[in-house]
């Protein structure tokens, strides 16, 4: 009997990782149908257009996140209070749990100079050293100047709140890149809690011009 249950034991030691590895595969495809109906349902509303077939050819997170090994497999484009946004779900050719993304970028009326909060994960691509326990490590041209106006902003509080995007500003865009796959609900007000953080973001950018008067260099 006690080998019996010895036996028994160890079986269900053995398949624990299993178990496990199937409950985090079922809740990442739970997010990622639950993603795909949220952009379902948004491109009904008036001035949205959902691209399922010519998802591919968009290639904006690109611009932001070079090394990122996926390619839309959805893509939504509207527009939210002046700015055009497009909402896409990124996903890897290769098919293992945990490899989508998903991104939401705001046109900006003109450009800014460079300001990004990485995670760990974006800032792994690029050998970026992230401190301790840092939820978010800013990448500038002068950081100090930055790091001041956004703690007073509670940006990397915020920005948890809402899932704990990567963010990068770049030219007139910006672009928060999620992963893995976050439970999305409700998109709509995902893109409004989002757009409510720009004035802060753009903010504290502007801060980086050695002219705050001059125009950023276009170059």
């Amino acid at each position: 009997m006690g080998g019996y249950v010895g036996w028994i034991m160890v079986i269900a030691v053995m398949a624990l990782p299993i178990v496990i590895g199937l409950t985090r595969e079922t809740g990442h495809f739970r997010r990622v149908t639950r993603a795909d109906r949220a952009m379902r349902e948004l491109a009904t509303a008036p001035g949205w257009e959902l691209h399922d077939r010519s998802a591919g050819r968009w290639s904006g997170y690109l611009y932001h996140f070079p090394l990122v090994d996926g390619l839309p497999a959805r893509v939504l484009h509207g527009s939210y209070e002046g700015h055009e946004v497009t909402v896409a779900r990124l996903q890897r050719l290769e098919q293992r749990r945990g490899l989508h993304w998903l991104s939401v970028s705001f046109r900006l009326p003109r450009r800014y100079p460079m300001l990004r909060l990485e995670r760990s994960w974006s800032a792994a691509h690029t050998g970026l050293p992230v401190p301790g326990n840092a939820l978010y490590v800013p990448v500038a041209s002068d950081v100090n100047a930055v790091a001041g106006p956004m703690e007073s902003a509670r940006l990397p509080q915020r920005l948890l709140a809402l899932g704990a995007p990567a963010v990068s500003l770049g030219g007139d865009e910006i672009l928060f890149l999620y992963h893995p796959m976050p439970d999305v609900p409700d998109l709509p007000a995902l893109v409004a809690r989002l757009a409510a953080l720009l004035p802060d973001v753009l903010g504290a950018s502007e801060l980086l011009r050695e002219d705050p008067a001059a125009p950023e260099d276009a170059s």
